[in-house]
Parts: C-alpha cells; structure tokens; sequence
C-alpha cells in the first residue's frame, strides 16, 4: 500500500502537517488506472478534526484538485460538501501519472447549487478560474469584516508508493486580527466605525505563498460591544510574510465627537502568524498605545496535534507520537511496523492494565537490539511452558507470553527479561511497554523488513529503509543477521522449546522453527503495543 503525508496541514508545528503534515517521499505513482479515494477532515475549533459548525446563511464546501507533479497541468477538480462530519472524494488516475492533491476550503451561501461542473458559486474567495488553488484571490466588496463565514481551510498532500486512499487535516491559512479597545465601554459608545488597510490578498495553495495586497474597508458599528471589540478579519498569513505591513486607518464616532485613529504596522510590527488570533488593542479614542498580544485560540501548539493514521516504517518516537520522516528534535524510540489489518485480530483484551483505550493501533519495533547471544533460558535453570500462553506460528499475544514466563520465574528467562529492561521509556500515548514479541509478530515483521528471495534478504521494504536512516543517525540499527527468539513457547517431545525466527541476510531469511536449545544465544528486539484511545 502507499503510504501518504500533508504537506501543509499539521496545526501549530510549523501542519501542517501536516498535515503535515510534513513528510514527503516523492511524487504519487499509480500502477495501471486506479481508483483514489480522499478523505478530507476541516478542524473545527482546537484540535478537534469535526467539520466547524456553518455560520447562519452559510454551508463549507471543499475543493480537490489533483495536478501532475510539475504542477503544469490540472488532471482535475471536484467540489463536495460534508457527509458524516468529512468531505469524500474519489478519482482515476492512469498509468505512471505523478500527481500531488491539494484541498481548499471554505463558506458559501446556504443552499447555493452546484451547476453543471460540480462547482459551487465563490463567495469570499474566488477559486474557479484557469489558475484554480494556485491563486486564491479574496473577493474585497463581500463583506471581510467581523464575519466568520471567511474562515477557510487548505492543505497538499503529497503521495509516496501504493496508496490509493488519502486521508487529509486541513488548516486555516490565516490569522484572525482583531483590534479591541483596552478602555471598557468605548466600543458601546460607538455610533460608526469606518475602517480600511491593506491585506494580502492572493493565495497559492501550492506554496503557501502570497502575491498582491488590496485595500479593504469597512463602515458601520463595531465588532461587539461586549467584548470591546472594534473589528476582526481573517488575514492570510503567507510563508512569504511575518507581518502586516499596511497601517490600519480608523475614524471613530461617538457620542462625544469624531476620532482618527491610526495604527502603524511598521512602529508596531503586527505579525502574521498562521493558525493564531492575533489581538491588538489600545486607547483608540485618544493617543493609541498599542499592545499587540498573540493568542493561540485556533491552535495550542504544546497540545497534542492530531496525527495522520501510521504506516508501516513510520518513526515512532517517546512522546507516543510517529511521523514518516524523521524527526531530529524528538527522540525515537522504534519504527511502527502492523497496522490495519495486520493488527485486526490483536485486541486491548489481550493485554493486562491498560486504561482508556478503544483498539490495538500499531505494533512498534525497537530502534535497536536488546542483545545478540543471548539465552532465552539461563544454563542451570529448568523451564515449564506457561499455561495460557500462546502457540504456533501464527501466535500473536507477544505481551501476554512474555508476562506469563516472567510470572513463572522472574530470573530465569533472560531474553523476557532483555525486553522487559529495555531501557527506552515511551511517555506519550496508552502503550503497552516492552516485551518480547511473538512468533506471528516477528513474521509480521519480516514482511515488511525485506523481501524474502530464496530465503536471503532481497530488496529493503519500509522498516528496513527506517532503521537504516536510524543507523546512519546513530539513533538505532538494523536487524542482526542471525536467528531472533520470540516469546512462543511449545513442546519438542518431552522438551520445552520456544520459537526463533530468522533475520539472516543470506540463507535462512523469514525461517520459522521451534528451538528446544534454549540455552543456546540469539538476539532479541523488544516490541510494544500502542492503542486508539477511547
């Protein structure tokens, strides 16, 4: 399957990311003509994925444009409103066709129709025209001021091998600048309010970048007395810009007379940062001091994000968190190597203690060794198989396993105790801890190491490719080209024996057998488990 990431579209982390991110592995390719399916969530308020609720009078539509990779040629466009609290797309792509997708959302008139070409009618923003979401103008005579039918979403994703179902967060391009009064009452006192600046007013969704900027006005009462608030507007803020550099001209009418007002971009150095509300505030009736406060409402970003759904050779890292690319400033703690179906007959029922979670989400490999030559069991000791332990190569209750061995003689069993003592702490997230991994597990894992040619390693698949990065990174290393004990036990006649599974390079690659030489050494490689919380 191909893994995809958001370019643009991971809120607050500079996706975003998106989401997002964020995480490319080159262009998409498809293989014959095939069938992508999009699957597009708009955040509401925080981190929450749900669709925001529509401003009265308003619905949000969605645009997908999917382009050819050198962005010379749009393969084609669809628009769709929400189903089930997201926006699904579905189109073909031919043979060996590279192409990047890329979403814009945003308000249109309630009831609004979609004419013959699917497209809705542009209210604010103006999106159907040859130049599509390469240059997404605002529309200045509609109403910019103190409306959140503005509010708009973008986000690129970009595809690596084999995915034809795309799930994409999308972000806010904006910050939402809102201009209060610091003295209580001044707004209620307010009989008109005329304002005009400038803003930057094309957007390319492809780049993030703006061009142009345009004079907006406004004339009419104030934002909301309640709050002190003169205006808001929702502001591009452009990768090309950090600041708004027009001044904001304001005439005030009250009932004690006429003030201008007169807020220097330049002496005040209003930023533009995406996904923040940005608040400035001041004595506007008298000589402005002006305070400008930024405030992370649409997007905490030392809250959890919200992640894309992991793959197999994801980065998966202490703070519970994974990512495709690695991430130099967290520390890694393994490479996610089941996900999906290859986890579906995994369940939170087959584990002890864990709290708050829904569904097994992925099982992770360790970064590196726990050891090479070790035994399972130590040479003067005497194992029994656990009762209740699990059998077989299709054994998948690695945890469980290793829990039941360590019960029955917490010395004796050193290659459940090398996983057990693994020293690297996953903090974030419902986690299972380490263990040492079963036989179905491991098979798990050699099928997206390596390819399997005539039982020698062939061509490195996701997770080999991962822990290679990391050995170059010095952050972890490659399966060792020997025989790696399991935590699946089962009888050899009247002998105890537990399952090894090869990793070899050369010979043995992907074998599976019981072993009743437990004494004898081979590696170990803890695994955990991480959960879908609740």
């Amino acid at each position: 399957m191909k893994s995809t990431r958001l370019l643009c579209a991971a809120f607050g982390m500079g996706l975003l990311a998106a989401c997002s991110q964020e995480d490319l592995n080159g262009p998409m390719k498809a293989g014959g003509e095939s069938v992508v399916s999009a699957t597009v969530n708009v955040p509401g308020t925080g981190v929450s994925r749900a669709v925001p609720a529509n401003p009265d009078g308003y619905q949000l539509r969605c645009i997908l444009e999917v382009w050819d990779a050198d962005e010379q040629t749009r393969l084609t466009r669809q628009e769709a409103l929400p189903e089930g609290g997201q926006f699904n797309f579905q189109f073909s792509v031919d043979d060996d066709v590279n192409y990047r997708c890329y979403f814009w959302a945003d308000f249109v008139d309630a009831g609004a129709s979609a004419n013959e070409s699917g497209n809705y009618p542009d209210k604010y923003y103006t999106t159907n025209t040859a130049e599509g979401l390469t240059n997404v103008a605002v529309i200045a005579q509609n109403g910019l001021f103190n409306n959140d039918a503005c509010d708009a979403f973008f986000g690129v994703v970009e595809e690596q091998e084999n995915v034809y179902d795309i799930n994409a967060t999308l972000t806010r391009p904006f910050a939402k600048l809102t201009v209060s009064d610091k003295v209580e009452g001044k707004v209620a006192d307010c009989t008109n309010l005329e304002v005009s600046y400038s803003v930057p007013t094309n957007f390319n969704v492809f780049t993030g970048e703006c061009t142009g900027t345009q004079l907006i006005s406004y004339s009419g009462l104030p934002a909301d007395a309640e709050t002190d608030a003169w205006f808001y507007n929702y502001v591009f803020a452009p990768v090309n810009a950090n600041t708004l550099e027009s001044d904001i001209n304001m005439n005030i009418t009250t009932t004690s007379g006429t003030h201008e007002t007169v807020i220097s971009a330049e002496k005040n150095n209003i930023p533009l940062q995406r996904n923040y509300l940005i608040n400035v505030t001041g004595n506007m009736t008298s000589t402005v001091n002006v305070t400008v406060d930024i405030d992370s409402e649409f997007i905490d970003p030392n809250a959890p994000q919200p992640l894309p759904e992991p793959v197999a050779g994801d980065f998966f890292y202490t703070d519970g968190t994974w990512s495709a690319s690695l991430d130099e400033d967290k520390t890694v703690a393994g490479v996610i190597f089941a996900v999906g179906d290859a986890v579906s007959a995994d369940a939170v029922s087959n584990y002890s203690g864990i709290e708050g979670a829904s569904a097994v989400k992925a099982w992770v490999v360790a970064s590196d060794d726990a050891g090479s030559g070790i035994r399972f069991l130590e040479q003067d000791q005497t194992a029994a198989l656990p009762e209740g332990a699990g059998s077989g190569q299709d054994d998948i209750l690695g945890c469980k396993n290793t829990a039941l061995w360590y019960a029955q003689n917490q010395t004796a069993y050193l290659a459940v105790n090398a996983s057990l003592n693994w020293n690297v702490e996953v903090a974030g997230g419902i986690n299972s801890g380490w263990y040492l991994p079963s036989a179905g597990q491991m098979l798990e894992l050699v099928g997206v190491y390596a390819e399997n040619a005539g039982n020698a390693q062939g061509e490195a698949l996701a997770v080999q490719t991962s822990l290679q990065t990391l050995a170059d990174a010095g952050k972890g290393g490659l399966m060792g080209s020997g025989y790696y004990w399991t935590s699946t036990g089962g009888m050899s006649g009247d002998n105890v024996g537990v399952y090894r599974v090869g990793f070899h390079t050369a010979d043995n690659y992907a074998k599976c057998g019981l072993n009743n030489n437990i004494t004898n050494g081979s590696y170990v490689r803890p695994v955990l488990t991480i959960f879908a919380e609740e």
